[in-house]
């Protein structure tokens, strides 16, 4: 399946992928050999943290595209978040995020069914 991001008018064939370009990272396609080299270099399947002009930033490539998605520690905060918040879902935890518009502060707040301080519902099955 494929999504197209309209904002950033880049095409994200995976889950991950549309993560990535929802929660702020651009993608850079690799234009020449010596980029695709270098693309093919980093580890699969994880990030690799650089540091440039004072500034960290976090790279994910997708070799299969020969791109790199590229975010600052914001974006890479909230694509941890998703996923960890997504597993939570799957245990049955209602998950709602505190502060959703601002970038620095992206906690949840996760309510456990049957956990203090929800006493009433322990009842609830």
């Amino acid at each position: 399946m494929y999504v197209k991001s309209l904002k950033l008018g880049a095409v994200a064939d995976t889950e991950q992928e549309q993560v990535l370009l929802s929660f702020g990272f651009r993608v850079k396609p690799a234009n020449t050999a010596a980029q695709r080299t270098q693309i093919h270099a980093l580890p699969d399947n994880q990030f690799t943290m650089v540091k440039q002009d004072g500034k960290i930033y976090y790279l994910y490539p997708d070799k299969k595209d020969n791109r790199l998605y590229a975010g600052d520690q914001y974006a890479y905060r909230a694509y941890q978040r998703y996923f960890k918040d997504k597993q939570l879902r799957k245990q049955g935890v209602f998950v709602l995020p505190l502060n959703p518009e601002n970038k620095s502060d992206n906690r949840t707040i996760q309510v456990w069914h049957g956990w203090d301080p929800f006493p009433a519902w322990k009842s609830v099955q």
